[in-house]
């Protein structure tokens, strides 16, 4: 429990994730919404470094979901009917701050709507389709994709991975009855990688 009266110190890094200098075995590091931010060859070299070099007794990685991003998008029921092509329709990427937008400009029809608020049942589309929440990301992982990563680095390095999320539905939500697709999930996901018998020395 930390106290005002105790003395922090701290050090700043300057330096590629990669090449993290750190003393071996730290209780913990994280890496809050930052893998999606590296390019491949960094993403490739990340476990060696923070679980190779570094060995924390535990790393906590958050990164969207892709699939979540189903919550942002929207589509026009009406056209989708055969009707009238929206002028503010844009395909299936027009994000949700677009649509507001739109809206407020009188571009949309009463047909336009987030994918999870419709009631018709279609299927959503291709998870290649959705857009990505920052112009800076390099990719989005489904809950699948990261999970995949995720066990390949606990593997590789010899720790326990188990995963989590954070906002909007659970982690393993599954299929809603009559509905075309699970649940999207949680706006983020999160893996927490433990060395084996870190509990027990807790």
């Amino acid at each position: 429990r930390w106290s005002p009266s105790v003395e922090l110190e701290f050090e700043l890094l300057c330096s590629p994730v990669s090449e993290l200098r750190l003393a071996a075995g730290c209780d913990v590091l994280t890496l809050v919404e930052v893998v999606e931010h590296l390019d491949p060859p960094e993403l490739q070299r990340l476990g060696a470094a923070l679980l190779g070099r570094c060995a924390p007794r535990a790393l906590i990685v958050t990164t969207p979901n892709k699939e979540y991003n189903l919550n942002l998008m929207v589509t026009c029921s009406e056209e989708a009917r055969g009707g009238a092509a929206c002028r503010g329709r844009g395909g299936a990427g027009l994000t949700l701050d677009e649509v507001r937008a739109r809206s407020r400009r009188g571009q949309l029809c009463k047909g336009c709507c987030t994918y999870t608020s419709l009631l018709s049942g279609a299927p959503p589309p291709p998870h290649a389709h959705y857009p990505l929440r920052n112009k800076d990301h390099r990719f989005e992982w489904t809950r699948a994709e990261f999970r995949a990563w995720a066990e390949g680095l606990a593997a590789e390095h010899g720790y326990s991975v188990r995963f989590d999320g954070v906002g909007g539905g659970a982690w393993d939500e599954e299929r809603q009855p009559g509905a075309p697709c699970h649940g999207p999930g949680p706006s983020s996901q999160v893996a927490i990688f433990e060395r084996p018998g870190l509990r027990e020395q807790m």
